[in-house]
């Protein structure tokens, strides 16, 4: 669906709904639909961009970035599994505790009595 808003497309995900009067696409909109610029402004842009991307240093700092962020992400995943054995193990001692306590109960006075 197409919604006017001041001489600019805003496109949505869902079609069939109402209509535009004022049909002119935008710079944005020109640059995703044709994958070319239209003004000065996005050309100098895209430059940048095509620029980056050529740049080995550039894209040597973006790699090991990316390798740092990916061993931050890997390290969290360990600590949380490492807190998640603690609490398993904790719970598992509690399970044990209690155990050991309903145990003692069976030995001092016999069977528990049932829940209804």
């Amino acid at each position: 669906m197409l919604f006017c808003q001041s001489n600019s497309w805003i496109l949505e995900k869902w079609s069939g709904l109402g209509s535009c009067e004022n049909t002119r696409p935008n710079s944005l909109q020109i640059i995703l639909e044709t994958g070319t610029c239209s003004n000065e402004l996005t050309e100098r842009i895209d430059g940048a961009v095509v620029a980056a991307r050529m740049n080995e240093e550039w894209r040597s700092a973006y790699m090991k970035e990316i390798t740092v962020i990916m061993d931050a992400k890997e390290e969290g995943r360990e600590e949380g599994r490492e807190e998640e054995r603690k609490n398993t193990e904790a719970e598992r001692k509690r399970a044990d505790d209690a155990e050991a306590i309903i145990a003692r109960y069976r030995e001092k006075y016999g069977e528990l009595p049932a829940i209804k």
